[in-house]
């Protein structure tokens, strides 16, 4: 990947297109049986009414917070 700014010829569609590859990439490579243990995890502590919790220090708070927003979000 090239790190854009650094590259003074890197166009921001250049960009977009490889930062977008990049996250499909991702993506595709994601199999259930790696996101199983969460989302059973998840889903057992929201059947038995628990408290989950997230934390983060600095700018991880502020992706811990994000992170519960879009759960509410999507699941209400």
């Amino acid at each position: 990947m090239k790190y854009f700014p650094d590259n003074n010829n890197y166009s921001l569609k250049e960009f977009t297109a490889e930062y977008t590859s990049n996250i499909k990439n991702v993506f595709d490579d994601l199999e259930d049986k790696d996101l199983e243990p969460i989302f059973e995890a998840l889903s057992d502590s929201i059947l038995s009414k628990k408290t989950i919790y997230t934390c983060g220090n600095g700018g991880s708070s502020s992706i811990a917070e994000h992170l519960v927003c879009d759960f509410m979000k999507g699941s209400s």
